[in-house]
């Protein structure tokens, strides 16, 4: 079963494309590897809400405002089509 890249985004998001993984090997690969890395793993728990909070993700005002440009792309295109 294929999920997408929909998991992908919060990674990217925040800075962390290298937890993305293409397959569910390179998933787990991924997991041993971090896991076995105690200090890098303290260093990214350390810094992650700030990270985070700093991201587009949290940026709600930036998402209202892509949202509303969008809403009006598709109106506007709909009422060129409709004429």
């Amino acid at each position: 079963m294929s999920h997408g890249r929909t998991s992908a985004t919060p990674p990217d998001e925040t800075g962390h494309p290298e937890w993305v993984a293409e397959t569910s090997e390179g998933y787990v690969q991924r997991a041993e590897e971090w896991s076995a890395d105690l200090s890098r793993l303290a260093d990214v728990r350390a810094k992650l809400r700030d990270g985070l909070l700093a991201s587009p993700l949290m940026d709600a005002r930036g998402f209202a405002d892509r949202v509303e440009a969008a809403f009006r792309d598709v109106w506007r295109r709909w009422c060129a089509e409709t004429r």
